[in-house]
């Protein structure tokens, strides 16, 4: 039989669910609960290539929004990608996201994103190496400064399933203001909700509203007990709508000196830098996990509507070598300080982008510059280039989305 490519359905959680298990090494069994409960809300996500009616390849596709400079788009995450290893480098795998490029551009998807097992692999489909995930880790009593709470704010410690609702309602108030941010659809919170043993910690201000929210789950205690590991505090999330909101949570990180004696805290570099909020410290280290990618997949959708801090035009040619719908040469016009995009014909082009130069420019990690050097962009009318940096000023996108 030839290869079949098809999405997925219910019945094919065994199949799945065992070649995931194997390829990123998990234990079945000990998994088979929480993934079987997953799969309920998300198996209509999931796209499976076929060999003989056999499994050889699956990826999920999230319909996710994302936020760009402040505005929603329809982003596409792509995750969970596996490859069944007999049957590896024939090229199911590629076969599938080139499906999946196609698909989105189809049903008007403006980005994807995903987290690549390697970059080099996913760039053979444009996608850009766009930033890492960092941890900065410390030791608490580095926040006495915070030995107090600001006045008339609480807290309060609540277990999954009180603290779930502040969290949603928490999270989506930050997203809304971080470049990057991945706002989720009920789905992908109905995949959130389960029982687990974080503490939810809520900060209130004076009004008992509330403000900020962190997920922790301590391990070990003190230093030195040889009962115990040293202690550690690994906080998966952290997110606060004020100063005081984080002066809030920091005090409750102080309040385990005599018990932690690590903290790991996930850094958003488009806040403030954590180093300031400490007090009497001599050593933190910075922690990287894995990168993630993006890729533009529609360029009207992608540009269209971003806030811009100045008027002007310019024409720009893009070269998209695998969904040729965006090769073309587009118009963009500020008008009241938003931008307008529309495709082009028989004009001089001010520039020439490769579809990974666009990219990096709409999610603010390299100047126009740097793309020039990276040989993914042409600058052909120089004294445009100030408009375009004025438009799409470096600025460090902050994903916390997990997928």
């Amino acid at each position: 039989m030839p290869l079949k490519i098809r999405q997925a359905v219910k019945s094919d959680f065994e199949k799945i669910h065992e070649l995931t298990a194997y390829c990123y090494g998990l234990d079945p069994a000990a998994y088979r609960e929480r993934f079987a409960r997953k799969w309920q809300l998300t198996f209509q996500e999931n796209y499976l290539v076929e060999l003989d009616r056999h499994v050889v390849a699956n990826a999920r596709l999230i319909p996710y929004e994302q936020n760009i400079r402040g505005v929603w788009k329809k982003m596409g995450g792509v995750g969970m990608v596996v490859s069944e290893p007999s049957t590896r480098r024939k090229g199911h795998v590629r076969k599938l996201m080139v499906y999946l490029l196609e698909k989105m551009a189809a049903e008007n998807y403006a980005i994807s994103c995903l987290y690549p097992f390697k970059d080099t692999f996913y760039s053979a489909f444009n996608y850009t190496n766009i930033t890492a995930n960092q941890f900065i880790k410390f030791n608490p009593k580095f926040l006495k400064r915070w030995e107090n709470l600001p006045k008339g704010y609480s807290l309060k410690r609540f277990s999954h399933s009180e603290g779930f609702v502040f969290l949603k309602s928490l999270y989506e108030k930050a997203m809304a203001k971080i470049h990057g941010g991945v706002k989720r659809g009920e789905n992908q919170w109905a995949t959130q909700n389960f029982p687990n043993s974080l503490s939810y910690v809520v900060c209130f201000n004076p009004n008992g509203v509330a403000e900020g929210i962190l997920r922790a789950i301590p391990q070990g205690f003190s230093k030195g007990f040889d009962w115990a590991e040293t202690g550690q505090l690994e906080i998966k999330d952290f997110f606060s709508l004020t100063p005081k909101a984080k002066q809030a949570l920091l005090h409750f990180l102080y309040l385990h000196t005599d018990q932690i004696i690590e903290a790991l805290l996930p850094i958003n570099p488009q806040e403030s830098e954590l180093y300031p909020w400490l007090h009497d410290y001599y050593l933190t280290t910075i922690k990287t996990t894995n990168i993630w990618q993006a890729r533009i997949i529609n360029i009207q959708l992608s540009l269209e509507n971003l806030p811009v801090p100045c008027e002007g035009e310019t024409i720009i040619r893009v070269r998209d070598p695998l969904l040729p719908a965006n090769d073309a040469s587009y118009l963009l016009v500020s008008k009241n300080r938003k931008l307008t995009v529309q495709q082009t014909e028989g004009q001089k082009a001010d520039f020439e982008f490769s579809i990974e130069g666009l990219t990096a420019l709409l999610y603010g990690i390299l100047s126009p510059a740097e793309l020039e050097a990276f040989g993914w962009l042409k600058i052909l009318t120089v004294q445009k280039t100030p408009l375009l940096t004025t438009w799409f000023p470096r600025v460090s996108p902050f994903m916390s989305e997990e997928f």
